[in-house]
């Protein structure tokens, strides 16, 4: 039996995708991490941006989890309250012995951008959640388990719509994405309850009606 068509480039795919790394910024990372060791009262101005689980590095995560804890108590967290921050919780070696702690503190210049690195730290996080529901709703179609085209879409519109809430943590530019998240959403509804026909006005031209349902109002 010959080999199935497309098997040696199916497996250079595959190997493609393990080597591709999740959108991230190490350095905007540690910069709002040192920011606001520097800068304590800056944590009022990201807090409402940023959770721990919005940091790809998992030092990072424990670090930001450490701050907020210490805020939410009024207490300081420069390199040494928070080194006695991860010895009492076991985890000092997280953060090299503390030695961590000190780098991000001498090497970050100032918190004065600390708001536009938050926004990178938040943005990469909102891309890697993209990237794990996009994976899941790729999964999903392959082995459907039973679930039809309706079931599925539902499912993957809810998902979206909870990254796009999340993503609107402390900002305004997010209503756009939410929009034309529910319109496209609605879209494909309307062409899934139509059987796939163009909901719109046809322009004459079969493949852009195809991938547009006709021009929408």
């Amino acid at each position: 039996m010959s080999a199935r068509p497309g098997f040696r480039y199916d497996q250079h795919d595959a190997r493609i995708e393990q080597l591709r790394v999740p959108p991230h910024s190490i350095e905007a990372e540690q910069a709002v991490l040192g920011g606001l060791m520097l800068a304590p009262e800056a944590y009022d101005r990201i807090n409402d941006k940023l959770n721990d689980v919005d940091f790809y590095r998992r030092d990072h995560q424990l670090i930001y989890r450490a701050i907020s804890e210490l805020a939410e108590k009024s207490r300081p967290y420069d390199a040494v309250t928070l080194g006695e921050w991860f010895e009492s919780q076991g985890q000092i070696e997280q953060v090299a012995g503390g030695a961590y702690l000190v780098e991000l503190a001498t090497t970050t210049p100032s918190a004065a951008n600390i708001v536009a690195y938050a926004e990178i730290v938040r943005d990469k996080a909102v891309m890697r959640q993209l990237i794990e529901v996009g994976t899941a709703i790729i999964n999903d179609g392959f082995q459907p388990d039973g679930r039809d085209s309706a079931e599925l879409l539902a499912k993957a519109e809810q998902e979206v719509f909870a990254i796009a809430e999340a993503g609107a943590r402390g900002r305004t530019d997010f209503t756009a994405v939410n929009t034309a998240l529910k319109d496209a959403f609605e879209v494909l509804q309307s062409r899934f309850e139509n059987g796939g026909s163009i909901t719109g006005l046809p322009t004459g031209y079969h493949d852009f009606d195809e991938m547009t349902a006709g021009l929408q109002p």
